[in-house]
């Protein structure tokens, strides 16, 4: 990694409304929270939250560009025309490229931040959560799915999934495969735990 953790700050805080680098702060703060709670690694953790965004408000065809040409075998044409996706794929080669972080799970962290995925490592959950229930978001059921993450992280995380089912569905849209499938593992997790 060429870039210390307060240097890749102020980079990140250079590509992005004063908004969003607010909201990426949250991100960082619960997921260090989390990262304490689960005995996750927390720099890791905090590294993997600061440069989650950091394509998000990039020009959307040069972020198509990079998921066109590195992801196709991941992304649907309805993805492709999907910001909510694309920023986090562009995401992790970003940062791979520009910062030269080649930590797997911080990349994946980042790039499934906004739809999981299959077999996600304690990291990768804790990021695709914390971006969801940081202090900033104000959403209804917001407040209940943070404090069921504080006290078990794959309920919070099925409660947010679900709460996003129920949104899409009634804006008329269905979960992104990834979703269903990270849904199936905690399920199984769950079950597992509890028998």
């Amino acid at each position: 990694m060429k870039y210390n953790f307060n240097q890749l700050k102020e980079i990140v805080k250079s590509k992005m409304s004063l908004k969003r680098f607010t909201h990426t702060l949250g991100v960082v703060e619960m997921a260090g929270k989390l990262a304490d709670i689960y005995k996750a690694d927390v720099e890791k953790c905090k590294l993997a939250a600061l440069l989650h965004d950091i394509c998000k408000e990039m020009d959307m065809e040069y972020i198509k560009n990079i998921c066109k040409n590195n992801f196709l075998n991941e992304l649907s044409d309805e993805d492709l025309e999907n910001n909510e996706i694309l920023h986090g794929f562009a995401g992790a080669y970003y940062v791979n490229k520009e910062f030269g972080i080649e930590d797997s799970e911080v990349l994946n962290a980042i790039k499934y931040h906004t739809i999981g995925s299959k077999d996600m490592t304690l990291v990768e959950k804790i990021i695709y959560i914390a971006d969801a229930i940081e202090y900033g978001r104000n959403y209804p059921s917001v407040t209940e799915i943070r404090e069921e993450t504080f006290k078990d992280l794959n309920k919070g995380i099925l409660m947010e999934i679900e709460h996003k089912e129920k949104y899409l569905e009634s804006i008329g849209k269905k979960s992104h495969p990834n979703t269903s499938q990270l849904k199936e593992n905690i399920l199984t997790e769950l079950s597992k735990t509890y028998l």
